[in-house]
C-alpha cells in the first residue's frame, strides 16, 4: 500500500466507522450484526464480530494488536491501527464527533487531505432553532410520567439563557455533554441558542450532530437531564463560580 492508497482507504474507513458508531448508538451493538457480511476488510470484520459478541475490550485489543504485529507495510499497519481504535471506540459507545477526532488524530495529513477528511464530518447542518415550528413536536414520544412538573423544570432550565456568556461557558465546562444534549432536545430556542452561542463553531456543529444521532427523547429523560444540570448550576452559584439567582431544588413528585 502506498501513500495515496492509504489516504483513499483511510477516508473511506472513517465514513464507515462513523456510520457504525451512529447505528450502534441508536440501536445497540447487536444491530451491527446485519452489516458484518458487507465488510470487505477481514481485519475490521473480525474485530466487529468480537465487538458484537461482547468480547472484553482488553482481549480485543490484544488479539488485534497481535495481528497488527505481523503487518510489514507501514501504511497498512497505520490503517489497521486506526481500525482497531475505531472498534474499541464503537464498543465503548463514543459519541460520533469524539470518535471522528480520535481517528482523525492518527494520520499525518497534508492541508489538502485534512480538508477532504473534514468534509466527512465538519459541515454546517441546518440549524434546528431557525424553524418557527414547535421544536418539541418533533421526536415526540408518549410518556406517562410527563405532567405539569416537567413544564416547571423546562421553564427553570430555559432561564439559563439569561446568564452572562462567561457563566454559560463555566456551566459548559462542568456539565456532561450527553446530559446537555438530552436536555436541549426538549428545550426552547432561547436556551439552545444561549448554549450553542457559547461554543466554538466547530463544537456547536458537532454537538448538533450528536443531538440528531440520539433520535427521539422521552420527556422523563429530558427532565432528569435538566435536573442534573440545574443541580450543577446551583453548586456553581453556591461556590461563587457563577452569579445566578437559581431557586433551591424542589423534590418533584414527593
Amino acid at each position: 500500500m502506498d501513500r495515496k492508497k492509504f489516504f483513499d482507504e483511510y477516508a473511506k474507513f472513517i465514513k464507515l466507522a462513523l456510520a457504525f458508531s451512529e447505528k450502534s448508538r441508536r440501536e445497540g451493538l447487536l444491530a451491527l450484526e446485519n452489516e458484518v457480511e458487507d465488510i470487505d476488510d477481514e481485519f475490521f470484520k473480525k474485530g466487529i464480530r468480537l465487538v458484537i459478541d461482547g468480547t472484553d475490550p482488553g482481549l480485543i485489543d490484544e488479539i488485534l494488536s497481535n495481528r497488527l504485529a505481523h503487518e510489514k507495510n507501514e501504511y497498512m499497519r497505520l490503517l489497521k491501527t486506526v481500525q482497531k481504535r475505531a472498534l474499541l471506540g464503537i464498543q465503548m459507545g463514543y459519541n460520533t464527533h469524539i470518535l471522528f477526532e480520535v481517528l482523525y488524530s492518527y494520520a499525518d495529513l497534508s492541508p489538502e487531505e485534512e480538508k477532504e477528511v473534514e468534509k466527512i464530518f465538519y459541515y454546517d447542518p441546518p440549524c434546528e432553532d431557525d424553524s418557527d415550528e414547535d421544536e418539541n413536536s418533533e421526536d415526540e414520544q408518549p410518556d406517562n410520567n410527563a405532567d405539569i412538573i416537567v413544564e416547571v423544570t423546562i421553564n427553570e432550565f430555559d432561564c439559563l439563557a439569561k446568564l452572562h456568556s462567561r457563566f454559560m461557558q463555566t456551566i459548559l465546562r462542568n456539565v456532561d455533554s450527553n446530559d446537555l444534549a438530552i436536555a436541549l432536545k426538549k428545550s426552547g430556542q432561547s436556551v439552545r441558542k444561549a448554549f450553542f452561542g457559547n461554543m466554538s463553531k466547530r463544537a456547536s456543529v458537532m454537538f448538533k450532530k450528536n443531538m440528531d444521532y440520539m433520535g427521539p427523547i422521552r420527556e422523563s429523560d429530558a427532565d432528569a437531564a435538566r435536573q442534573k444540570i440545574m443541580d450543577i448550576v446551583r453548586h456553581l452559584a453556591e461556590t461563587g463560580e457563577i452569579i445566578a439567582n437559581i431557586p433551591a431544588r424542589v423534590n418533584y413528585g414527593e
